[in-house]
C-alpha cells in the first residue's frame, strides 16, 4: 500500500472514530439537557486545552526551526572552509609554478 493510501486509511479511521463518538453522545439514552451538557463539557475541555496545545505546538516549531538554523549555519561554515582550502591550494600552485622564475 502506498503512503497516500495509508494516510487515507488512517484519516478514515480517525473520522470514523469521531463520528462514532458524536453519534454515541447524541443517541445515548439521556435527556436533551444532559446531552447538551455533555457536548458543552466536551467543547469546554477542548477550548481549555487550546492555549496549552498551541503553546506546545509553538515551542515544538521553534525548536525545529532552531535545529534547522544551526544545521544551515554548520553547512555554510563547511562550504566556506572548502572555498578557503581551494583558494589556498590555487595560491600554492601559482607560487610553486613561479618558484623557478624570477619576475
Amino acid at each position: 500500500m502506498s503512503n497516500e493510501n495509508n494516510a487515507s486509511f488512517a484519516l478514515g479511521i480517525i473520522f470514523g472514530a469521531f463520528v462514532g463518538a458524536v453519534a454515541g453522545v447524541l443517541l445515548a439514552p439521556a435527556s436533551g439537557e444532559e446531552t447538551r451538557q455533555k457536548v458543552k463539557d466536551a467543547a469546554d475541555k477542548v477550548i481549555d486545552r487550546m492555549p496549552e496545545d498551541l503553546s506546545n505546538a509553538k515551542k515544538s516549531t521553534l525548536d525545529v526551526l532552531e535545529r534547522i538554523k544551526l544545521s544551515i549555519e554548520g553547512q555554510i561554515e563547511q562550504i566556506n572552509d572548502v572555498i578557503k582550502q581551494n583558494k589556498m591550494a590555487e595560491a600554492k600552485k601559482k607560487e610553486d609554478a613561479c618558484d623557478g622564475y624570477e619576475i
